[in-house]
Formats: structure tokens, sequence, C-alpha cells
């Protein structure tokens, strides 16, 4: 965030914590909402827990906060063993998408009651004898200061004497993040912090929480439905699907290097088009009479879905087609365009380029091609099929065509 200090008072002596979470399963009668999850984040990392409605990335970002327990599994925090832990005795701190700001309190006050339980004993919070009581107020001033400090932080200084009914959703969320942040945690859990803002403030925070995390260093377990802030805001990126993490990468990796079709289908907007081959006996795919692609080690017959990335459709004439198709309509994104088209047998297929590639373009027969190192194929199982990389073979199976 612009103007971040360097360092904080206020989370001084601050070790961030190496999360694991070993085989963790859990299921509400016959549901099963995880199946066996295991997962490190390293001290430091932001790890992004994504993937679709119901899979169960907040069942598992409250099983790391203590809010639920794992039928079966361990979490472990910094290397103790916390999964039958309650959640008060697990120093870590969660941002949730409602804000969960006291309404009656300010700002400030907000800012200062995790400060204030933590630091001051059960007799020195009693009202109006308990700050005359010894150290009260020593403590009281040290956590003013340091709320005001992360007030300055998030640039929510001038706002700290308001209630959350005065304030924008944007900032009623910094004061959660601010909350969060004094508390000095080992961990940060947060769960679709963003959900309620609009499109250009979400922009905005998403920037502001990657530019803290960098300043805190601290270890961070951000969960989201939204792709965009995945791709962009996290070290690694983890893929839940159906209670199963399906894959663990770079945002990079997650995207060109799909280890899984749930994976491809879903990272990825517009979403990656699926045609449907068949494995011939030369281990070639074919679609439509057609071989696509070739040097699979796949029993000849077996079905198998190839897909392709919008910006790696190229439409063109008849003569340097791989597949005809036709084009319904041009979108226009701005600074990007889709064309959305029609494969032979009706199925629907989007292709992505600048707007002056498809000026001009009219609704009819066209052509598409593309590389074949750009195609990803998967079995029926859905897990990733990669073509055999020896040359001759390649080379022969080519002089076949």
């Amino acid at each position: 965030m612009s103007g971040l200090p360097e360092s904080f008072a206020a989370i001084e002596g601050v070790e961030p914590a190496r999360l694991e979470l070993d085989g963790v399963s859990k299921s509400y009668g016959e549901t099963t909402v995880l199946d066996r999850v295991s997962l490190t984040v390293a001290r430091g990392e932001f790890v992004a827990l994504v993937g679709p409605s119901g899979c169960g990335k907040s069942t598992l970002l409250k099983m790391v906060a203590g809010l639920e327990f794992p039928d079966a599994g361990h979490v472990r925090i910094a290397g103790t063993d916390v999964t039958d832990v309650r959640a008060a005795d697990r120093d870590v701190a969660m941002v949730l998408q409602s804000y969960a700001l006291y309404p009656h309190l300010t700002a400030r006050q907000n800012l200062a009651l995790p400060l204030v339980m933590r630091r001051l004993t059960g007799r020195q919070r009693l009202p109006f004898v308990g700050r005359f009581l010894p150290g009260t107020r020593a403590q009281l001033a040290a956590i003013g200061a340091d709320v005001e400090k992360a007030g300055r932080a998030l640039k929510i200084d001038h706002l700290l004497d308001r209630k959350p009914a005065a304030m924008s959703g944007g900032q009623r969320q910094r004061v959660a993040l601010g909350r969060a942040m004094v508390r000095d945690p080992r961990l940060f859990l947060m769960d679709e912090p963003l959900s309620n803002l609009d499109a250009s403030l979400r922009v905005h925070t998403r920037a502001e929480i990657v530019d803290l995390h960098k300043a805190l260093g601290a270890t961070t377990v951000y969960v989201t439905h939204d792709q965009e802030e995945a791709l962009g805001m996290a070290d690694r990126v983890a893929i839940l699907h159906r209670g199963r993490l399906l894959q663990v990468a770079s945002p990079e990796i997650v995207y060109r290097d799909p280890s899984r079709i749930e994976v491809a289908s879903f990272i990825g907007s517009p979403s990656i088009g699926l045609i449907e081959a068949v494995i011939d006996d030369r281990g070639r795919a074919i679609v439509f009479d057609r071989p696509i692609a070739e040097g699979f080690a796949a029993q000849a017959g077996a079905t198998v879905r190839v897909g392709i990335r919008p910006e790696h459709l190229r439409i063109g004439g008849h003569d340097d087609a791989i597949l005809p198709a036709r084009l319904d309509r041009t979108e226009f994104l701005g600074a990007d365009a889709l064309a959305h088209l029609r494969l032979p047998d009706g199925a629907p297929i989007v292709a992505k380029a600048t707007p002056e590639i498809y000026r001009g373009f009219v609704p009819g027969p066209v052509g598409l091609a593309w590389n074949a190192a750009d195609l990803l194929v998967f079995d029926a199982a859905g897990d990733r099929l990669r073509p055999r990389f020896d040359a001759a073979t390649v080379t022969a199976e080519r002089a076949h065509v």
C-alpha cells in the first residue's frame, strides 16, 4: 500500500508460523466436506484457497482457526499439534467477509478490543475500578499507541472515532484488517474479505492486503472464490474441489500446467474450451475425423478431452484451419474482445484476442487453428495426459498422417 511504514511497533517480535494440515477430513452426516486434505504453508507465505462454492474452503479455514474440529487428521501451527486446541489459544487472527465489527463501538475501540482482552487481567478490565489498578494506565497507553500506528498504516487514522455505520464498506474492511493486525498473530486467516466491496474498491483493497502482507511478513491463508484474487495475490494457489485438494502450485503453474480438468476449467476467464476426442492406434487425438494432437500413450479408442485457452485460438480461413467452426458473434470488452463460436457438433467455444484482430468479422463459417503445444489433454478420469517426448516416435507418426 502506498506509504506503508516499513515496520510497526505494534507487531515487534512477530514470528510467522508454519502451518501444516495433515490428512484433514470433515463430514456432516453423510456429506463429506473435506476429504484427507494435506497442505503445508511455509513461514511468511501467502497461500490462496480457491474453488467453487461448497468445495470446503471456509470449513478448512475454520479448522485452522479452531472454530471447527476435524473428524480425522491433524492441524499443526509452528510445529505444535493444535488439532483439539480451542480457537482462543491458537494465536491466529481471522478476517471475515462480514467484517464482524461491533456496531456500538468506534473504530478505535474495535481495534483496541483484542489488545485489551489479551493484555489486561479480568480485574483490570472492570468498569471504573479497573483503570485505577497498578499497571492498567500504562497498558492502556501502550494499547492506544498501537492502535494509532495501525490506523496510520491502514490510512484509517481519521476514522478512528467513527462507528461502523458511518463508514463505507472499504473503510470497515480496513478496520477489520487493522483489528487482525494489532493482535500480533502468528497466522492470518482471511475468509473472502473483499466479497462485499464493489469492483474498483476490491482491486484497490487487494493491492493493500498484498502490500500489508509483504510489510508484516506474516503467514497468510486467504480463502476466495474469485480466481483473479487468487492468481493476483498469492505466492501459491491451492485448488479445492468437492472437498479434495487437487493442486497446489504457483499462479502461473495452475493456469498453464493444470494437473486436473477441474483445475483447468475453474482457473481462467473466459473458461477453457474443451473438445471431446478419441485416441487412435497411433496415439493421436482425433476430433471430427481430424488429428489435432499426437504422441499420447493411451489405449486406442479411449475418450479424452482436449482443452484450449481462449487466447490460444486463432480464427481464419478454411485453408489453414485445423477445425471448421461457425462464428456467432463478437463481444467488445475494451482491451480485449471475445469471439463466440460453435463447433460442427454445436458445442460452444470462445476465442480471445484484441478488438483489432476481430474487426470486420461477421457471423458465419470460419476456421479454427492453434499451436499443438498449447493444448491440454485429459483422460476420462480428468487426469492430465502428457504427450511422449520421443522425437523419433513423433516424427514417425507424422510421416503416416
